[in-house]
């Protein structure tokens, strides 16, 4: 990863996983960290990528079973194919 300062980082986690702390430290490297409380999946199955283009993200993380369930729903990024 080459997180430099002013990124915009989303890692789609809990706050009880591990991720959590490293999403939460990368504001030492002044990364802005983009926070979502919600379900991944509602109201729309691409909510998470709407929300990372519409914040401009720069980096964008998300579970093995997340990405399973966007193949599912037939939800990619623009830039990324199936």
């Amino acid at each position: 990863m080459d997180l430099r300062a002013g990124d915009r980082m989303f890692f789609y986690t809990t706050s009880g996983w591990m991720m959590w702390n490293f999403l939460v430290s990368s504001l030492l490297l002044g990364v802005r960290p983009l926070l979502y409380d919600g379900h991944p999946g509602y109201p729309r199955p691409d909510v998470l990528w709407q929300m990372a283009e519409a914040a401009r993200v720069t980096f964008f993380g998300a579970t093995s079973s997340r990405s399973t369930s966007a193949a599912a729903a037939s939800c990619w990024a623009a830039a990324t194919p199936p």
